[in-house]
Parts: C-alpha cells; sequence; structure tokens
C-alpha cells in the first residue's frame, strides 16, 4: 500500500551518494519543483508506503494519506468521485471501498489542505509497474498547484513507472488534461490502440489513450494494457466487446 512514512528533520536516508547539503534541495524539487518554492519542509520522505507532507508558499499544509474507510467520512470525497468522473469511467462506490478492504494492490489516498479533504486519488500497485486509476481535486482548489504538487510527490516516491488512461483529446478539456500530464514528465502514447473495459452491467467500454511516465524506452505497452485489464477490469482478454463487462466486485 502507498504511505510515506516520516523521519524528523535532518535524519535523512541519503541514496546516490547525496550529502545533506545537496539532498534537501533534490526533494524540494520534486516535491514542488522548485527548491525556492518551498517555504519549510516538515519532513523528509523514507520508503514506506506514500504519505507526502510539505509545505508551500501558501504556508497551508497539503497532506496525502491513506483513507481510513472504517473511521473516516468519506461522504466529501464520494460525492467528488461520483461528479469528476462520468458513469462509464467509474465503478459503483461500494465496489470502490470493496477494492480497498480485499485487494493489497489497490489503495485510495485522501489529499487534504490542512485538515479539509479537497481531493483523492486511487492507485493500484505491482512489481514493476503503478497505475494510477482515478485522480481528482475539489473544484474550490483547482488552479493552485495542489494537484501538480502531489503527482510530483507520487513520482518521486519510488522509481517504478506510471501509468494512467486518458480520454482522447478532442476538445479543449481534453487536450488540457493530456498537457497537464505531460507538463509532469508523462509520454502520450496516441499510437497504441487501448479501450477502457466497461466497469460494470450497463456500462460503456471507451476508447482512450496511455500516458506513461518512467518507463524504459521499448516498453511492451500490450503487457501493460494486459495487466490493467486482467487485475483492475477482471476480464482475461485484452480486446473485449463493448457488450462484455466484469462481475461487479472483480475489478
Amino acid at each position: 500500500m502507498l504511505q510515506y512514512r516520516t523521519l524528523p528533520a535532518g535524519r535523512v536516508r541519503r541514496a546516490g551518494g547525496m550529502n545533506d547539503k545537496t539532498l534537501w534541495p533534490f526533494l524540494c524539487r520534486q516535491v514542488v519543483g522548485s527548491a525556492a518554492a518551498v517555504t519549510k519542509i516538515t519532513s523528509c520522505f523514507v520508503m514506506q508506503p506514500f504519505y507526502a507532507i510539505f509545505a508551500i508558499k501558501s504556508k497551508k499544509m497539503i497532506q496525502t494519506r491513506c483513507a481510513d474507510i472504517q473511521n473516516e467520512d468519506l461522504t466529501h470525497i464520494r460525492e467528488l468521485y461520483e461528479t469528476a468522473f462520468p458513469v462509464d469511467e467509474r465503478r459503483e462506490w461500494t465496489a470502490l471501498l470493496s477494492l480497498c478492504r480485499n485487494r493489497s494492490h489497490f489503495s485510495l489516498h485522501i489529499i487534504y489542505d490542512d485538515d479539509r479533504q479537497v481531493g483523492f486519488i486511487t492507485v493500484w500497485q505491482w512489481d514493476g509497474w503503478r497505475y494510477i486509476e482515478h485522480f481528482a481535486v475539489d473544484a474550490s482548489c483547482r488552479g493552485k498547484g495542489i494537484g501538480a504538487d502531489v503527482l510530483r510527490a507520487f513520482l518521486a516516491e519510488e522509481s517504478s513507472p506510471v501509468v494512467l488512461e486518458v480520454e482522447i483529446p478532442s476538445d479543449e478539456i481534453s487536450r488540457r488534461r493530456v498537457e497537464f500530464y505531460r507538463r509532469l514528465g508523462f509520454e502520450l502514447h496516441d499510437s497504441f490502440s487501448y479501450t477502457q473495459p466497461p466497469y460494470g452491467e450497463g456500462r460503456k467500454a471507451l476508447p482512450m489513450f496511455l500516458m506513461t511516465c518512467g518507463a524504459p524506452s521499448g516498453t511492451d505497452l500490450q503487457a501493460v494494457a494486459d495487466l490493467l485489464y486482467r487485475d483492475v477490469y477482471g476480464v482475461k482478454e485484452p480486446h473485449i466487446e463493448k457488450n462484455e463487462a466484469p462481475a461487479e466486485g472483480k475489478c
């Protein structure tokens, strides 16, 4: 599961020959894109699952932590999930919670601005690949750089490549979404044919593009797609018919 364990400032796990003078600016750039943009870092990152804490110029604390589905009020996250994504691009909320309980590869992370829930990210993680299935920030917080900051922290968490699906850029909104990910280092694979399988009975399969970040040259995209089809959508064949839907809860 993805959750960063944090250490007090000064207790830094060094990597690649870095020392204290070089590591702190490196972490700053990885988290917010610029060492100068950081006013304070309250903790540094150590590889345990995903838990990023950092402060930006606004002096507001942005936290991303794994959801406690038993004790945490997720009403706002559910509303955001169901309004940010059309019905054909998401599973039922109850099925998402079932994945949190029963699938070790899957996790739901809540984005907090101070103590307020402002977004979420759902992630699948296997040996060798990470998949961002859904990612959304509350409309009231968009344009403030929160989404980019969270993704930079996620990408810096470890070296394994990341894959996600995007709508085919056919209008201004979808084109801006692709450019957002490109600015963060993702590559658009628009020559690779990919279809998002239906999320359940009565829901449609959708043509999509895959985007990857950190993937080695010559990556077998069909093998990546097969992994998504099998584990995320619960279908065995990579090329499915539009009327063929996986059983709910199997995704």
